[in-house]
């Protein structure tokens, strides 16, 4: 019975004619309903006769009951990928890019015959097609896995429907301020998000995932690149190397993802990496010994667009973290614990002179890339052993007398939350006459203590929640002499321009 569906899948044409929008919308629309229904009775006959409806042609028991479990397990995903979005003008387009991956799903089940599962697996193929939402893609993607090589790679893209599309890509930017000035962030329409999270499965199923990197699903984040460097810590590894790297979304170009795999660049180098607007000013300049792209509020002739991974996006994260990881691999034989979290390396290294060879290894190897260069911001040689001990994702972890470690946020992240509390102070309050202490007092404790709820990692004992206390008792007395200071007739800054050391 499962060769004689592997031989219908063969012969049926699922692919439903192309039709006008309204008709396109009316169909999604009935196709909602269905699910809907379906949805409300999840066993019984009602299975099989909606799936047959949906299905014309799978007549025979074994098609039927595949298909109606995976309509059945997938449902609560198609429902978000068609109703949810961050834009309610979207939602028209939502419903008939929900119609489209109804079609490509019914294009995936039709080639099976180019997948060629064997008998056995015929079931779990064609749930695995329809697992990822939208339809055309975990069939490449969990194929790709038992692929030898790249070739296949463009078959089972133009399989999954990706291939296809010519449409460029382009997103809304804005700028967003950051410490050295500003970063362009992307925005974009429901499509390209859905488009971009096909691309990103087919990425992940052909490059994996870098053994290095702690920001990657199911690694931790933060709290578990803590805990991997309190533990080398406690190996040996007191002394490390970290390496900032500078305008790292906008370092990597397509010819980076060509020299790991060039048929990911050719079937999805135009989705992952579209044109992105970027400002330049003179403080930011490009030539052979610096390389930026670092925005500004400058327009005109200074903007340009580039080709890079745009901040914003789902695969961006994950190609910067495969370009990383193939260049830091090649240090994994030495006595080092590497750890990186998005576009921040730290390498652990027993001595100070090994942390010095790290640094300038890594920093060599990143500056001398044949697809192009990427440069650092920073790079600095940190010990546990030191007062100002290791700064890593917001942290600070340091080794007392004793041998005991201590995490606390770290001296930058105490700045943030100063600017932070100072900007919420003066939109509650104003710059205008001076607001009364009590109320001023109350919402910047109230605001330290939920950012210090934020660091998990960090046990509040009573000497932590002293130094909270004290750092919003000093946030709401700069806030407060800035009003004076404005009734008396004179501006200070408020926003940090004249620093003030905190007490932490």
């Amino acid at each position: 019975m499962v060769n004689k569906t592997c031989a219908q899948s063969r012969q049926v044409n699922l692919t439903r004619p192309r039709s006008s929008t309204a008709t396109t919308r009316a169909r999604a629309a009935k196709m909602l309903l269905d699910f809907e229904m379906l949805r409300s009775r999840p066993t019984g006959k009602s299975w099989r006769v909606r799936t047959r409806e949906f299905l014309p042609g799978y007549n025979d028991a074994d098609s039927v009951d595949a298909v109606s479990h995976s309509l059945g397990v997938c449902w609560p995903k198609l429902r978000e990928q068609a109703y949810i979005t961050r834009y309610p003008e979207e939602r028209a387009a939502n419903i008939q890019m929900f119609a489209a991956a109804v079609r490509d799903f019914q294009r995936a089940l039709n080639g099976l015959s180019v997948l060629r599962p064997t008998p056995g697996n015929l079931q779990k193929r064609i749930f695995d097609i329809f697992q990822s939402s939208s339809g055309r893609l975990v069939a490449a993607a969990s194929s790709l896995r038992k692929c030898e090589g790249q070739q296949p790679l463009a078959r089972l893209v133009e399989v999954a429907s990706l291939i296809d599309r010519k449409a460029e890509i382009v997103p809304r930017a804005h700028l967003k301020p950051k410490r050295n000035g500003f970063r362009t962030i992307c925005s974009f329409t429901a499509a390209d998000r859905a488009t971009m999270a096909l691309a990103k499965f087919v990425i992940e199923a052909t490059l994996g995932h870098s053994e290095f990197d702690m920001a990657l699903p199911g690694r931790g984040g933060a709290r578990g690149a803590v805990k991997k460097i309190k533990a080398a810590v406690r190996d040996g590894y007191t002394h490390w190397a970290y390496l900032d790297i500078r305008g790292a979304f906008s370092s990597v170009r397509r010819t980076h993802l060509r020299s790991i795999c060039p048929a990911l660049d050719r079937t999805l180098g135009h989705i992952v990496f579209p044109r992105v607007p970027v400002l330049r000013c003179a403080c930011h300049t490009r030539d052979a010994t610096r390389s930026t792209t670092a925005t500004c509020t400058t327009h005109g002739s200074n903007q340009r667009w580039v080709r890079c991974l745009p901040e914003g996006a789902k695969t961006s994260a994950i190609v910067l973290s495969a370009v990383l990881g193939q260049e830091l691999r090649r240090f994994a034989e030495r006595d080092w614990v590497i750890i990186t979290h998005v576009d921040d390396i730290l390498i652990g290294t027993r001595t100070h002179a090994e942390a010095e060879e790290a640094r300038t290894l890594v920093t060599n190897a990143l500056r001398s890339l044949r697809s192009g260069p990427i440069f650092l911001s920073r790079s600095e040689v940190q010990s546990v052993d030191r007062s100002w001990g290791v700064n890593f994702v917001g942290y600070r972890i340091s080794r007392w007398p004793g041998g005991r470690l201590y995490t606390r946020p770290s001296n930058e992240s105490w700045r943030r939350f100063r600017d932070r509390c100072l900007q919420r102070l003066v939109a509650q309050f104003g710059l205008g006459p001076p607001a009364d202490w009590e109320a001023v007092l109350t919402l910047s404790t109230d605001f330290a203590k939920r950012w210090a709820a934020s660091f998990t990692v960090w046990r509040k004992g009573d000497r932590a929640r002293n130094l909270i206390a004290s750092n919003a008792v000093d946030a709401a007395s700069i806030f407060q002499q800035a009003q004076l200071n404005i009734q008396a007739g004179w501006r200070s800054s408020v926003d940090g321009s004249e620093r003030q050391h905190l007490p932490i």
